[in-house]
């Protein structure tokens, strides 16, 4: 039989995440979210699943701090950026292209 995951770890693990995108994200750095809301939608259909009602703050915290950073998010990609061509270095960098040019 397999050992159930700590529904309390995981929760500390995934906010530990959250406050590290948070943080490159107020600082301007690039992110990958790839895994981020999936992983807080499964923690709570695991709480939900485990009928485990005493994780509810967490889970809510770590929906705030979700949506903060998707306001940050949307809040750079609006804004128009500094210097174009260094923006357009750092996306094709990011996005694994050639940034010769």
């Amino acid at each position: 039989m397999t050992a159930l995951p700590d529904l309390s770890a995981l929760i500390a693990e995934t906010a530990s995440m959250l406050d590290a995108a948070l943080g490159t994200a107020e600082s301007g750095g690039l992110l990958d979210l790839t895994g981020l809301a999936p992983r807080v939608e499964h923690l709570c259909l695991l709480a939900v699943e485990r009928r485990a009602v005493a994780a509810a703050p967490d889970l809510a915290q770590l929906m705030a701090r979700l949506d903060r950073l998707e306001m940050l998010l949307r809040q750079r990609m609006a804004a128009p950026p500094a210097d174009p061509l260094l923006a357009a270095k750092r996306y094709r960098s990011a996005a694994g292209g050639d940034d010769a040019g």
